[in-house]
């Protein structure tokens, strides 16, 4: 395989891994975000890191996962003062 393909395909599913983060981040009730956001959120950082940090997509890739990470943040500090 070359590795323009694998850098593809890496960001690919970085950014499948990303997206499943970014839309799981807020469910805090019973910390059921550590088990079904966190894991795939790691997921996909360590395979955003090992594909090409170069494209376009891979610099999206990182926002997407950065956007999640603070929105899981403010969703938890809302959810454990009970501001809901």
């Amino acid at each position: 395989m070359k590795k323009e393909t694998r850098d593809l395909l890496f960001n690919i599913f970085a950014l499948i891994c990303s997206l499943w983060f970014l839309m799981n981040s807020s469910v805090w009730y019973y910390c059921i975000n550590l088990i079904i956001a966190y894991p795939v959120g790691l997921l996909g950082f360590y395979i955003w890191y090992k594909g090409k940090k170069t494209s376009v997509l891979s610099k999206i890739i990182l926002w997407i996962l950065i956007l999640g990470l603070a929105f899981s943040i403010v969703t938890f500090f809302l959810y454990y003062f009970d501001v809901w």
